[in-house]
């Protein structure tokens, strides 16, 4: 590869990158006192609810409640991966991110 290939190459790089980078800028420029980008450009439905099991096990959860009815219920063995990634300790997680959706 030649000494031009390598800048076209590492230039093309670059522009892809903060191509790619936009998005997730103007997510978390956007965010403020109200609510919190959580960093899901797409599938974001998919996203915050693995973000919102995680709270649930952060929160000292061990089964899974559906936040979706009027009624607690007992819980269920479900999704433990997500709810032992909340178990994780307080550094490991975005502390803002888990404040804010506290709330």
């Amino acid at each position: 590869m030649s000494r031009e290939e390598r800048r076209w190459c590492l230039a093309l790089s670059v522009v892809v990158i903060i191509l790619t980078s936009l998005p997730y800028l103007a997510g978390f420029g956007s965010a403020g006192k109200d609510w919190t980008f959580t960093g899901f450009v797409f599938g974001v439905g998919d996203g915050n609810s693995y973000i919102a099991k995680m709270l649930q096990g952060a929160n000292g959860a061990w089964l899974f409640r559906t936040p979706y009815s009027a009624h607690p219920g007992a819980g269920i063995v479900a999704f433990l991966p997500y709810l032992l990634l909340g178990k994780l300790p307080r550094w490991s997680h975005g502390a803002r991110a888990g404040n804010a959706c506290a709330q």
